[in-house]
């Protein structure tokens, strides 16, 4: 029971001292058809999607090709186009019990620490939508070592 709470400091309280990114309404754009359409090396999903700013949504990650056993983090990266590549702009936190979905904003120059806890795939768990404008966003995750990423429309509520 302590490491779980032990995990949940480092969950609620994450920074550290270096990080790659900026103010999301100063760097987010559209990006390209060919980004959009760019395969990914995890069959993903969110249900719904499109989805609202501050929705909870289900995302689950299937084991579909990949060697059994493998895990997913505890966390998933929410991503938008900056004009020439994907930047992270919040780190997701599965609502995979004891902890609760939660979205921790990433800030330039800091870094966010996420319990290390690995989570069997197929993984199916509930995440918060950070509070971002409508445009298009990608999801980015791993599992084992196959990276992967899910394309996700966020629209006016």
């Amino acid at each position: 029971m302590k490491r779980w709470a032990a995990a949940a400091v480092f969950v609620l309280l994450g920074a550290a001292a270096c990080g790659d990114s900026g103010n999301a309404a100063d760097v987010c754009q559209p990006p390209p058809a060919t980004e959009i359409e760019a395969p990914s090396g995890l069959a993903m999903t969110l249900d719904p999607n499109p989805v609202t700013a501050g929705a909870r949504a289900v995302l689950e990650v299937s084991d579909a090709g990949l060697a059994p056993r493998t895990f997913v983090g505890l966390d998933a990266t929410w991503q938008c186009w900056d004009g020439s590549r994907w930047v992270d702009t919040y780190q997701l936190v599965r609502a995979v019990d004891p902890f609760q979905a939660q979205t921790i904003e990433l800030e330039a120059g800091v870094t966010t620490t996420v319990a290390s806890l690995g989570v069997p795939v197929p993984s199916i768990a509930e995440i918060l939508i950070p509070d971002v404008p409508p445009g298009i966003y990608r999801i980015s995750d791993e599992a084992g070592s196959t990276p992967g990423h899910l394309v996700v429309e966020v629209v006016e509520g």
